[in-house]
């Protein structure tokens, strides 16, 4: 079962942020960097969430004890408003197949290739400079997610608004989605911006099982 990637309500908690004192004004806004970065957010966890979701509980014999794997794998997404992202990485997989419990933990390398979304009626497009690495942990008891599931970024991407403006933007955002409350923390800075949010969010299902997300975006 695949749940469906529902977009957060964010209340942004930029730290000394807002517009009128924050970056010049040839830097992004306070609402893109929010939109920006919870659409990488999203779309790494859904990314992440589905290979993990995909290979847990196939193409591992059965054994008496848990079993651990290593798998490399390579993705390309495609972004809302054209462009892609080339995704290259490896997870490692503990599993038990009798008691459907186990975890995965990921590490990956990602690659915005002129990767577009429209924000508040302005596209911007992102390229790698050079590119964000991701981690992320997803774990599973009796074939539900069982505790936090995590999430960090830390990289750079340069930026260009299709009103003129454009950028570097470096990253080193922490995300944690707990399945049992379906709260999602994410903290840390996204484009010279310090943030730190919590919203309710459904994009994993909660706690409802396996099912990865399906997010396409940053």
């Amino acid at each position: 079962m695949r749940a469906r990637l529902i977009p957060a309500l964010v209340v942004l908690a930029l730290a000394a942020c807002d517009d009128a004192a924050g970056p010049d004004a040839g830097d992004l806004s306070a609402a893109e960097v929010a939109a920006l970065s919870d659409a990488m957010v999203d779309a790494d966890f859904a990314l992440t969430g589905d290979v993990a979701a995909a290979d847990a509980a196939t193409g591992l014999p059965v054994a008496a004890e848990p079993i651990t794997a290593t798998t490399e794998f390579t993705r390309t997404r495609t972004c809302p408003a054209g462009g892609q992202v080339v995704v290259e990485g490896s997870h490692v997989r503990v599993w038990d197949r009798d008691t459907h419990s186990g975890s995965s933990d990921l590490a990956l390398t990602k690659t915005h290739q002129a990767c577009a979304r429209t924000v508040d009626a302005v596209t911007i497009t992102l390229n790698g400079d050079p590119d964000v690495a991701v981690e992320a942990h997803h774990a599973w008891a009796d074939g539900q997610r069982d505790g936090p599931q995590t999430l960090t970024m830390l990289g750079a991407v340069a930026w260009s608004a299709d009103d003129g403006r454009e950028g570097r933007c470096t990253i080193d955002v922490s995300a944690v989605f707990d399945p049992d409350t379906h709260t999602r923390t994410v903290t840390g800075t996204f484009c010279d911006r310090t943030f730190q949010r919590t919203t309710t969010w459904t994009g994993m299902g909660g706690n409802g099982g396996m099912g990865g997300t399906g997010g396409m975006g940053g």
